[in-house]
């Protein structure tokens, strides 16, 4: 990543409480960091899948390494914690 966000400037180790520590920082309230954390994470949820077929449809072959992708992002999304009660219908 180009930037720290709470305590890590790695990736695959940003946790919900080093976005909760970013907001510190930018003096943003804890309550709109985490509606913005589930926002953000549902819009993910919601359309990865999606893009995910549909390119494979419009280039008319799979796509793995996009599937690693995708499954990179829901474990991203999985540690961060969102509270998405729909999500596991996905």
């Amino acid at each position: 990543m180009a930037m720290r966000i709470g305590r890590t400037s790695r990736v695959d180790e940003v946790g919900r409480g080093d976005f909760l520590l970013l907001a510190e920082e930018l003096v943003l309230s804890k309550k709109v960091m985490v509606r913005l954390i589930d926002e953000v994470c549902e819009g993910a949820l919601r359309s990865m899948g999606c893009i995910v077929s549909d390119m494979e449809n419009s280039l008319n072959r799979s796509l793995p390494k996009l599937a690693e992708i995708e499954q990179f992002a829901r474990g991203q999304i999985d540690r961060i914690g969102a509270q998405l009660p729909w999500a596991a219908r996905l």
